[in-house]
């Protein structure tokens, strides 16, 4: 009997985010404020999630190999970003404007090649680089001389980079850079891989080593100066980040993918924010990530890192600080409005000058939402309706709102309204939630009802059947009804997990649920209807059930993730129906979505399925996911919600904002990795 097949090896994407995510939780230098995070990601709109542009630069290339060349010496000389003050200083311009310049110079009038690279010498630096690397001195009065400059070790750097790469191109035989990236693509083809991007970054990174951003960095010491110490008992780490390879694969990818089946990397999606000195800045101001009082101090002073585990500490929390962002618009995926995801989707290009200019003020036009009820106010022409209230039943094109007025009996019922002349005095609409369905807000309308916040809890529960498919339990709670989640209220003083579970017990039968507390998605939706017994309860007038109102219900419904380790047979997937279910069943994902009515259902179970909790999970005790089908919301709102469009966001537009741009940023000279 054959022995059996080695696992698959981890893709090189899910070891980024498992490393780094292991570090920020030993170190003591950094940490993640979870309640700030949320605020910020709540503000995150489609349109600010429209993923990177390939940068368009002013060459003509003979041929694909040749831009190939230019992309490859440009990703691999993409640092110096320690040497910023020096750069501005000297030939006022940044890092990355100064190796994009000096690229451009080499293309230009070099042939970038093995050849080039591995003879290119320091005198050469200044002049396709404009990089002094010498500076002029006085040493008396009218005589000068020349002194090695500050910036030396920086060109030091490119010509050391440069020649090993040349080094390495003439070992394996390859006349340039484009001749490597052609066979390992090729070999990676062949191979039938599932993970292209993953594959080739490992096959870079291994093979020219200014690619491979690795650090092995001792376990994390104690900060003295922080009242809460860490200790790390993880002992040595090897922390990867590979930033310089995952921003080539992606310019591969944008400018020869939709022309070349060679360079379009299916997993392309699971690439990671590239962790450099503006998103520690970025994600500070907003207080997502705390620094430790010594490692705040030689930030805030501009002095250089010295201490690689500080250096490693940064990146590690921007990536993943940037995971539980993403993890959070996942959940929330459904709170976007559907005409904003739909022009995201149709128009892919970030509108950076669009967005700056919204988020230095928040359009009051914003705060009024269809349904509100509001009173008019401030008007000159058509004074006589100033103190009047209505209902906002439009949004016009010239930024108005259509307001139906209400106890009017005069001719005219409906007002086209500025919004600084409206003040909202209700309103039944939640930006978090499905909106009534209008039938339900004319009966809302018609008799002024009452609003009420109704919070439920439940849990998605998966299991592991016996033929190792991953289940996900749901129930169908009438016999007309559709198929969802177990949820209910909670009991007075009872914990929001603890009534999770109690009521996917009682709906279900189903014990020995282990809770993933930190794996939850919500939904929301307003309806109208009777308050709900267990409200009334607490009323004074209980248990007068004629005096139960009618009211417009706001339902958040916040499900965990669950698994539990009883075995599902194949055979016996449906379970006894219970007082609460009509029907209860384990149902293959594939399934589960089939069965999903609501969009609101479909969106949580993806959500939860792309948890990292859940995956650890699986992979663990060896569970395989059997879609016949790619996940039904894959081009969907979720398809905006990817590291590239969230790293184009925090870097590219908030980075660039005045007052962000002028927040102190870590220096790291002694790297070329960023």
């Amino acid at each position: 009997m054959s022995a059996p097949s080695p696992p698959p090896p981890q893709s090189l994407f899910k070891r980024i985010r498992a490393s780094t995510r292991a570090f920020v939780e030993a170190s003591p230098d950094v940490s993640i404020n979870s309640h700030a995070l949320q605020k910020f990601a709540a503000t995150v709109r489609p349109g600010d999630l429209r993923g990177a542009e390939r940068t368009p630069f002013p060459l003509k290339f003979s041929d694909r190999n040749s831009e190939i060349n230019f992309l490859g010496l440009l990703n691999a000389l993409n640092f110096g970003s320690g040497y910023r003050e020096l750069l501005h200083q000297y030939i006022k311009r940044g890092a990355y404007d100064t190796i994009a310049f000096g690229c451009i110079a080499c293309h230009i009038s070099q042939t970038i090649n093995a050849e080039f690279l591995l003879n290119l010498k320091l005198i050469d630096i200044p002049q396709l680089f404009s990089i002094p690397i010498d500076v002029d001195i006085e040493i008396k009065p009218g005589i000068h001389s020349t002194a090695h400059g500050p910036l030396r070790p920086l060109a030091s750097s490119i010509v050391a980079v440069c020649n090993e790469m040349g080094r390495i191109m003439r070992s394996r035989r390859w006349n340039d850079f484009a001749e490597f990236v052609n066979e390992s693509l090729g070999d990676i083809r062949k191979r039938e891989s599932r993970n292209p991007a993953s594959d080739f970054i490992q096959d870079l990174g291994d093979t020219f080593p200014t690619f491979q951003d690795m650090y092995k960095v001792t376990g994390a010491k104690e900060d003295s100066d922080s009242k809460e110490k860490k200790e790390n008992s993880t002992g040595d780490m090897k922390v990867a980040f590979y930033k310089k390879a995952q921003l080539l694969v992606g310019d591969l990818h944008r400018r020869f993918g939709s022309e070349d089946p060679l360079f379009h990397f299916e997993d392309i999606r699971e690439t990671t924010v590239c962790a450099d000195n503006v998103l520690p800045a970025v994600l500070r101001h907003f207080g997502i990530l705390e620094l430790s009082p010594r490692l705040s101090k030689i930030v805030d002073s501009h002095t250089p890192l010295k201490d690689k585990s500080m250096e490693c500490a940064l990146r590690s929390g921007c990536i993943h600080a940037s995971e539980l962002i993403l993890e959070y618009l996942r959940g929330h995926v459904h709170n976007w409005d559907s005409d904003d995801v739909k022009t995201a989707l149709s128009n892919p290009k970030p509108d950076a000058k669009s967005r700056k200019s919204d988020l230095k003020t928040e359009s009051s036009q914003d705060k009024i939402r269809l349904g509100y009820k509001v009173s008019l106010q401030g008007l000159t022409r058509g004074e006589e309706y100033n103190g009047v209230e209505g209902i906002v039943v439009g949004k016009l094109k010239e930024g108005r709102h259509a307001v139906e007025l209400l106890g009017q009996s005069r001719k005219r019922k409906r007002l086209n309204v500025k919004p600084q002349n409206l003040k909202v005095e209700a309103t039944y609409y939640r930006p978090n939630h499905r909106p009534l369905k209008v039938e339900d807000l004319e009966v809302a309308r018609e008799k002024g009802l009452g609003e009420i916040e109704d919070k439920s809890f439940g849990c998605v529960a998966f299991a592991k059947r016996t033929d190792g498919i991953l289940v996900v339990l749901m129930i169908r709670p009438r016999k007309k009804g559709g198929w969802t989640f177990p949820k209910g209220h909670p009991n007075p003083g009872e914990t929001i997990e603890t009534c999770a579970q109690r009521e996917t017990e009682e709906e279900t039968g189903v014990k020995e649920l282990k809770i993933l507390s930190e794996t939850f998605s919500e939904v929301g939706y307003s309806f109208v209807k009777r308050m709900h017994s267990d409200a009334w309860k607490r009323h004074p007038d209980h248990p007068d059930e004629s005096k139960r109102p009618v009211l417009v219900h706001h339902k958040t419904v916040r499900y965990y993730g669950a698994w539990t380790d009883i075995e599902v047979r194949t055979d016996k997937t449906k379970l006894p129906r219970t007082d609460e279910a009509y029907e209860v069943e384990w149902l293959e994902i594939s399934d589960a979505f089939a069965h999903a009515e609501r969009e609101e259902t479909k969106k949580v179970l993806q959500t939860l399925l792309d948890s990292n909790s859940l995956k650890d999970i699986l992979k663990s005790k060896n569970v395989r996911i059997h879609k016949s089908r790619e996940s039904v919301i894959e081009e969907g709102p979720l398809k905006l919600i990817t590291s590239d469009a969230l790293d184009f966001y925090l870097w590219k537009v908030l980075g660039k904002q005045p007052d962000i741009r002028k927040k102190p940023r870590h220096l790291m000279q002694d790297t070329i990795f960023y």
